[in-house]
């Protein structure tokens, strides 16, 4: 008898699963790999939805506006980090050559943070590919015209600072400031995550508001750069108020070598300088005894016998010096010669 249970019919819910899991991605959320796009950003909901938008679509690029230390970068880096095939430029570095070797390559996204400090001549190799989606070069070394699907997605502070033609390339989304409460959140999960001694983020926050109440700043960078730079929580106000004030009366304390965390150890120069003496002295030795089982060569160590009526040379063998300092000379006389070699090899 055959079996007439065919299941029950698919829900709604069900086809769009399924065309959300075709699509790959829903929602800012990467389905293959199930990790959010834009996880550890916090706030900005409306960007979010409208980058998720157009990165779905693909054709619309946008731009972010806003004062320093109001989310942009972090947007574009979380893109940069969970987007396969992204490439992340900063405006600043780059110039009209590099850009259009960029684009010849046809990366599917170009991320392009402060896009503001870019040139003349950067603005004009970026128009005709975000308009037209055609790369175009005519001059006596090099002559192309290239399709370019590249989407761009770039931050500035001010967009009047961008060419007109330019600015109508893109849809503009205009970031705030964050608020206290938006600041001391996203603190709390960025110091938390990225600062080993921030132990929760309830220490966080607490760090964000030490930060805030000093400098009088809600920028999450003034939090991050002061508790990279401190060691426990005791240690960001005096930290905080240095950043702010750097002529602030505070006692620095002093700092010793061994304290510089990229300075070559102490105990690695000791190392090097025992072994290269032990080295030096022990190959000297040798040629002074004959050690190597060799005859020594008659030039090399200024034999009188070989050379009848002429001093010993400047390579005589310390344990034949008329004055008698013999082995214990020679651990003297390559001292300077150790020293100059160790610090030559911790440069």
């Amino acid at each position: 008898m055959e079996n007439d249970d065919q299941g029950d019919p698919p829900t709604p819910e069900d086809e769009e699963g399924g065309d959300s899991a075709a699509a790959g991605e829903v929602d800012g959320v990467d389905a293959e790999r199930g990790r959010d796009v834009f996880e550890g950003v916090y706030g900005h909901d409306g960007a979010k939805t409208v980058v998720s938008a157009a990165l779905r679509g693909g054709d619309t690029h946008v731009l972010f506006e806003g004062p320093p230390g109001s989310g942009k970068s972090a947007l574009l880096l979380a893109l940069e980090s969970n987007v396969p095939g992204v490439m992340y430029r900063d405006g600043d570095q780059i110039t009209a050559a590099k850009l259009r070797d960029v684009l010849k390559s046809d990366p599917p996204i170009l991320l392009i943070d402060e896009i503001d400090a870019l040139d003349n001549d950067a603005y004009d190799v970026l128009s005709t590919p975000m308009e037209h989606g055609r790369l175009v070069r005519d001059s006596a070394r090099e002559s192309y015209d290239v399709d370019v699907g590249t989407q761009v997605i770039a931050a500035c502070n001010h967009r009047e600072e961008l060419p007109e033609h330019i600015q109508s390339r893109f849809r503009v989304l205009a970031f705030e400031p964050y608020d206290e409460n938006e600041y001391i959140e996203v603190c709390a999960k960025m110091l938390s995550n990225e600062i080993d001694w921030v132990e929760s983020e309830s220490q966080a926050r607490s760090v964000a508001k030490k930060v805030k109440e000093v400098t009088g700043q809600a920028d999450p960078r003034e939090a991050r750069d002061t508790a990279q730079m401190a060691t426990s929580f005791e240690e960001i106000d005096e930290l905080a108020r240095a950043l702010h004030e750097p002529d602030a009366d505070i006692d620095a304390g002093p700092l010793r070598p061994e304290d510089i965390a990229r300075a070559v150890p102490e105990v690695g120069k000791e190392r090097l300088r025992e072994t290269l003496a032990e080295e030096m002295v022990r190959h000297s030795r040798e040629r002074a005894d004959g050690g190597d089982g060799d005859e020594p060569d008659p030039e090399e160590v200024g034999s009188p016998a070989s050379n009848p009526g002429e001093k010993p040379g400047k390579h005589t063998s310390p344990a034949a010096r008329p004055d008698g300092s013999g082995r214990d000379g020679v651990d003297e006389a390559i001292e300077d010669d150790i020293e100059s070699v160790v610090e030559d090899a911790v440069t």
